[in-house]
């Protein structure tokens, strides 16, 4: 891993690749810089399977540890959430200067699915002409927030609202008892609290200044940004997915570079698997499919060209 400080929190980023060392980074090798889920990391099974998928088809791999994900305990109360791009922006100006002249990729899943959607409406053709990003490909993207459906009952709830809610909690926790960050709740009612949506309610509408979780999910979503996007994307969902509703499939023209591909089947990226044997180089199928479109991108650039 590399770290990247910043106000007073690091930035870790866990790279894969033989050497697993970014400094040996060819200009000629591809890099795909990967953002993880809610309360994911780079060690997790989704991570590594990605990265397995890219590095099959000649392309370097790294994944942003959001701020108190990758084992080091947040000494700021600012974190991540679903818009925040401030460090994936600081990464990708960090590995333009650091690896010139490199392709970088962006892929990611879930939460980190909708940062990269996020970033790339909001740069435009800087994307391509000022960091040199060349494409992208995501999976279990929620387009519109506002008509995401919440998890709070049966097996989805356990499975989905149950264990992302007490990792949450502990992550703040940890932040107030170890590292003596103040928020502007209290510990009392941090534990009150019993769904995801209560915790953003709480926490991500307090540190960021939202106006409430509605508002929160509504200026997070990405429906009404997407034809800002200038490089291709592709984006894998599946209609079972038990965050999706059904009712929030975006309109593109033809010509747009965000290509969306639905499964009937697939939940919420319970398509990817990684295998027991990390040695084994094999990869389930959404990681695949990404790497695929990626891998035909890298090989249709036409340099003189700007998407």
């Amino acid at each position: 891993k590399f770290v990247k400080k910043v106000e007073q929190d690091n930035i870790e980023v866990g790279t894969y690749r033989p050497e697993d060392d970014m400094s040996s980074n060819s200009a000629t090798t591809p890099l795909v810089l990967i953002c993880h889920g809610l309360q994911s990391n780079s060690d997790s099974p989704l991570a590594k399977d990605m990265a397995i998928a890219f590095n099959n088809v000649g392309m370097d791999a790294a994944c942003i540890n959001t701020r108190g994900c990758s084992g080091v305990v947040s000494r700021n109360p600012m974190g991540y959430h679903l818009s925040y791009t401030e460090d994936l922006k600081l990464m990708v100006e960090y590995l333009a200067k650091a690896y010139p002249g490199t392709r970088i990729y962006l892929s990611g899943f879930s939460l980190g699915a909708n940062v990269i959607t996020r970033y790339l409406a909001d740069e435009g053709i800087d994307a391509v002409v000022k960091y040199n990003i060349k494409g992208a490909a995501v999976n279990a993207v929620p387009f519109n927030l506002t008509k995401t459906r919440s998890v709070n009952y049966g097996l989805e709830k356990f499975l989905y609202g149950d264990r992302l809610l007490d990792s949450l909690k502990e992550r703040i926790l940890r932040s107030m008892d170890e590292a003596g960050v103040k928020y502007e709740f209290t510990r009392d009612s941090l534990m009150e609290c019993k769904t995801c949506m209560e915790f953003d309610d709480l926490v991500i509408s307090s540190v960021y200044d939202f106006d409430g979780v509605d508002d929160y999910h509504r200026k997070s979503s990405n429906s009404q940004r997407l034809t800002q996007i200038m490089v291709p994307q592709l984006a894998i969902l599946a209609m079972d997915d038990p965050f999706f509703t059904g009712d929030d499939i975006p309109q593109l023209d033809h010509d747009s570079p965000l290509k969306i591909q639905y499964t009937q089947h697939g939940g919420h990226c319970g398509y990817v698997f990684h295998s027991a044997n990390e040695d084994t180089p094999e990869s389930s199928f959404v990681p695949t499919q990404m790497a695929r479109f990626l891998k035909h991108v890298q090989n249709n650039i036409r340099e003189e060209n700007i998407y």
